[in-house]
């Protein structure tokens, strides 16, 4: 299983702005007894790579190559030298290189993507609800407590802010704030109507999603996001297999979508917001609130707000890349 060395590890908090004494727990995991040490800490070193490592789509359409790596190196240096991150199975791989580099306990495993989380589904009807395939990625923590907790920086808008501890029969679900005023996540434990037969089907962990405070009485129906087995491990050849068929089949959207976004955390590290471009509109967003709100027309536009918004700049042949491709927005010639 890859993993981050100790020079990696430096740069890459360096480069997340990780504080002490957080940095400190971190670096000294093996011999930090307190699991609230432990928690905060490695809640400070997910927010901050939210913030500083986005989700995106990119090298599927400002390359040459069309093509994802999953290799750690590879996306350290995006992150490092570009300020770049990728989808789910290339942030959460590099998290997890730099946790096991850590010491910290943790292990991934895939999960399954409802149909009505992709972007445009928001409106299907609710026994169109079907989980995918496997086409996601997501890491699971024990902190030394009996609990494993769901770290995930690899799912946009949704990804968890803090690790989650996962449902258990004894405990009932688990519900967080994950973006104030309003925007939650839940963990329980269920089965999906995709069963056989729901009765008798082992009960895994299904994250859902609600955009309204719980308890009021406009309190939006909980939507699924993904599940997962937290009983069964994945190795990196699954993880392989997932990223081809997600990077290459006409499916999936991520080949005909361009997505980047970005926590926002305040001066207390607590979650406010994100900022996010999505083919050709973007936003910046604190809580419910859109601060800034936009629409280009053209590549060009779309390339600086890339950079203003979202603190990315593309090369000049990454931006020739595009061209042609169905993605791409009308040049200025």
């Amino acid at each position: 299983m890859s993993r981050l060395s100790d020079t990696d590890i430096a740069a890459l908090l360096d480069h997340l702005g990780v504080r002490q004494p957080h940095r400190d727990v971190l670096l000294s995991w093996g011999s930090t007894d307190s699991v609230q040490a432990r928690l905060d800490a490695l809640t400070s070193l997910q927010r901050r790579f939210l913030v500083a490592v986005p989700f995106d789509d990119l090298d599927l359409h400002y390359s040459a190559t069309r093509t994802v790596s999953l290799d750690v190196q590879h996306s350290l240096r995006k992150c490092l030298e570009k300020r770049r991150g990728g989808y789910c199975m290339q942030n959460n791989a590099l998290f997890r290189a730099a946790l096991l580099g850590l010491g910290v306990d943790v292990y991934s495993t895939g999960a399954r993507v409802n149909a009505v989380f992709e972007p445009g589904n928001q409106n299907l009807a609710e026994d169109q609800w079907l989980y995918h395939g496997f086409d996601h990625m997501v890491n699971l923590v024990r902190l030394g407590d009996g609990k494993v907790y769901l770290v995930d920086v690899g799912i946009g808008t949704s990804s968890t802010t803090a690790p989650t501890p996962l449902a258990t029969a004894a405990s009932g679900p688990t519900t967080m704030l994950n973006i104030a005023p309003a925007a939650h996540l839940r963990l329980r434990l269920g089965t999906t109507s995709q069963h056989a037969d729901p009765a008798r089907a082992k009960p895994i962990q299904l994250l859902d999603s609600s955009l309204h405070a719980v308890g009021e009485e406009h309190h939006a129906k909980w939507r699924p996001v993904f599940c997962f087995d937290a009983d069964t491990e994945f190795l990196e050849p699954d993880f392989e297999m997932m990223s081809f068929f997600t990077s290459t089949h006409p499916t999936p959207w991520f080949r005909r979508d361009p997505v980047c976004s970005r926590l926002i955390l305040d001066g207390d590290e607590a979650p406010i917001g994100h900022a996010t471009l999505f083919k050709d509109r973007w936003s910046v967003r604190h809580g419910a609130d859109i601060k800034e709100q936009g629409q280009v027309q053209t590549e060009e536009e779309r390339c600086r707000v890339l950079k203003d918004k979202l603190g990315i700049v593309l090369t000049g042949e990454e931006k020739v890349a595009i061209r042609q491709y169905p993605s791409a927005l009308r040049h200025d010639e």
